[in-house]
């Protein structure tokens, strides 16, 4: 078992400078004191200074930073943006590859099944042979092909015939997208899955992203005053 300490402000520094030189990023030494400047020391930005705490998150801001030259607004639009490119873009590029895959989307709505049924069974893995009768309805993509797609992307990967994902945040946040598409509205169902504990983490991820939808950030919000008031505090950190 291999584990990741969590990145002090030192670390996270001179890797930030370190990255962007070694990528020959135009103008590095000004960029990279820019970023530093706006993921450090601003506190608009501290939802995204938390997850570069961790190395992994810390390679996604700073990837996403050397695509857009501007940090993520929030841990919505970094995960959204980061998991198209990565989904996409960034298996072809390291292989030297033309891109030829499949459009985002139908990667997505597989994903966020997948995602979502892990978090009901409280796994971050399922066993391979299991995952066909997730689709026994018709959700109007050719899944085999999305899931081809994602093992070769490294979203997802194949272990002893089991299968996770890159990360746990990635299964809450694709979770959070098929909720939100298909379960948020409903006020009995909210309240449900407030009451479980292995939902708190998708909810926090959820509400990161659905600012465009303040009537389910609402009833999340009551429903976890009701429920959960840690939850709640958490929400709206």
């Amino acid at each position: 078992l291999i584990t990741l300490d969590k990145v002090n402000e030192k670390q996270a520094r001179q890797y930030i400078k370190d990255y962007l030189r070694f990528n020959k990023v135009e103008n590095h030494e000004a960029l990279s004191d820019r970023l530093l400047k706006l993921l450090l020391d601003d506190p608009e930005q501290e939802q995204v200074r938390d997850l570069a705490q961790t190395p992994l998150f810390l390679w996604m801001i700073v990837e996403y930073y050397r695509e857009n030259l501007r940090p993520p607004k929030g841990r919505g639009e970094l995960f959204h943006d980061f998991s198209e490119w990565y989904l996409q873009e960034r298996h072809h590029e390291e292989k030297g590859e033309e891109i030829k895959i499949s459009e985002y989307e139908p990667k997505a709505v597989f994903l966020a099944v997948l995602g979502y049924e892990l978090v009901q069974r409280k796994a971050t893995e399922i066993e391979e042979k299991e995952i066909a009768s997730l689709f026994d309805t018709d959700l109007g993509i050719d899944w085999k092909k999305a899931f081809d797609e994602t093992l070769k992307a490294e979203m997802l990967s194949r272990n002893d015939k089991k299968v996770h994902f890159l990360h746990q945040c990635f299964q809450e946040y694709f979770a959070a997208r098929h909720f939100l598409e298909h379960e948020a509205k409903n006020p009995e169902t909210v309240r449900d899955k407030v009451s479980e504990f292995a939902w708190h983490d998708t909810f926090t991820v959820l509400l990161a992203f659905a600012g465009d939808a303040p009537d389910i950030i609402s009833l999340i919000i009551k429903a976890a005053l009701d429920v959960n008031p840690m939850l709640t505090a958490r929400c709206l950190r």
